[in-house]
């Protein structure tokens, strides 16, 4: 390819910003774009937004399937029986210790020679 510009290409030189970094003049817009739109989006439910994003073209699964587990957690509601029990249950790791923790204990459990 040549490197001249053809006769019938649009002259864009007078578009052309020789200032480093963002244009000034559109910063500030869009920054106020972008916090309308986040406003916006902010005070739609989940289910909403999640309508939003199926009208939407182009794929989001990420933030589609993000949506639709907050829905479902909001749905469910703990069951607790007994307030008692609820507090003494194990832990989420399911009551184990680190190797290191148990060495020690075991090893303040022997029997002295």
């Amino acid at each position: 390819m040549s490197t001249l510009m053809r006769a019938s290409k649009k002259d864009n030189s007078g578009r052309v910003y020789v200032g480093g970094g963002p244009r000034p003049d559109n910063t500030d817009i869009k920054r106020k774009e972008a916090k309308e739109r986040a406003e916006a989006w902010s005070k739609l439910s989940p289910k909403e937004q999640l309508a939003a994003l199926a009208s939407r073209p182009g794929e989001s699964k990420r933030q589609k399937a993000r949506l639709t587990a907050l829905i479902e957690r909001g749905n469910r509601k703990p069951v607790v029986e007994n307030a008692a029990e609820a507090t003494t249950e194990t832990p989420a790791d399911g009551g184990r210790i680190k190797a290191k923790d148990r060495r020690a204990q075991e090893q303040k459990n022997r029997p002295t020679r």
